[in-house]
């Protein structure tokens, strides 16, 4: 009995959690892009730093920047949360977004122009950085159709509403993150197509390499696709400019080929990694540091 219960008043909370979810959309499709962005980034500045991963994120800028003074630090954390209020408010109407190709400028068409021009088909990686929902649209907006992974949401009716939102910029198929998912994207890659995937948040069962001086347990899955059917990876940065415009600059990942697979994968990995330090170092505010990254 005490089962059903929970499990009823857990069903109530998840109901409740959507229809709130569904009143923000509501909102925030009343409003333009810019005020609804700019809201959010305001509401999660204020709120975020009263909050018990305001403290992880100090930790996590702390051990990157160990010579960064404090209030530094502080200024760094309150602008990722900001960051992070303006990527959820724009992620939520993202079809908005992407529906005036003048938002978005950079050199993506010319990454996969070379990866067209060498056959087809590649790895398109990204991290948290900027509004990196952003990653996946850029690619079908050059006539790409990337399959992608996604981690499941716990609340059901959240997982489907945002499982749509973003199934159109994933044309190849956009599957739940299990083992049956990492089959569907080896197929998709050995048959010359596009996968896209976020690689920066920490990989409990993955490779370990060096990130900040630190190991980071690390999403092997693009090195290994990439390794294993020698396609190309294309790593991106979507870096956040004033009036929700974001500018891509991606760069193609050298592929490790010492013909053994497991070092391979490895050295790839830390490649993705350490590109991916260079660019934080670079802009830290618009990176999610409040994540578990180190092991």
């Amino acid at each position: 009995m005490a089962k059903t219960t929970k499990s009823r008043f857990e069903l109530f909370q998840f109901k409740l959690e959507f229809l709130g979810l569904k009143l923000v959309i509501f909102i925030l499709r009343l409003m333009s892009l810019e005020a609804g962005s700019a809201l959010m980034g305001r509401v999660w500045q204020t709120i975020a730093p009263w909050t018990h991963r305001h403290g992880r994120t100090l930790d996590h800028l702390a051990l990157a920047f160990p010579d960064k003074p404090t209030p530094e630090l502080e200024r760094i954390a309150r602008a990722s949360w900001r960051n992070l209020g303006q990527t959820f408010a724009e992620s939520l109407q993202i079809d908005r977004l992407m529906a005036d190709p003048s938002r978005i400028t950079g050199n993506d068409a010319e990454i996969i122009e070379s990866m067209e021009d060498n056959g087809g088909g590649g790895i398109l990686v990204s991290f948290h950085h900027g509004n990196w929902e952003v990653a996946s649209s850029v690619a079908v907006r050059n006539g790409v159709s990337p399959a992608g992974i996604y981690q499941k949401i716990k609340n059901p009716y959240v997982d489907d509403l945002v499982a749509r939102a973003r199934a159109p910029y994933y044309p190849a198929g956009l599957f739940r993150k299990d083992q049956k998912a990492l089959r569907d994207l080896m197929k998709v890659a050995q048959k010359g197509g596009y996968v896209s995937t976020l690689v920066d948040l920490r990989e409990g069962a993955g490779v370990e390499i060096d990130f900040f001086g630190r190991p980071a347990p690390s999403n092997p899955i693009p090195a290994m696709l990439a390794c294993r059917y020698d396609r190309p990876i294309a790593l991106a940065r979507i870096t956040r400019l004033p009036g929700v415009r974001f500018r891509v600059d991606a760069v193609l990942i050298p592929v490790s080929r010492t013909g053994n697979l497991d070092d391979d994968i490895r050295l790839t990995t830390q490649a993705i990694q350490s590109q991916i330090e260079t660019w934080l170092i670079e802009q830290p505010e618009q990176w999610m540091w409040a994540h578990k990254r180190w092991a």
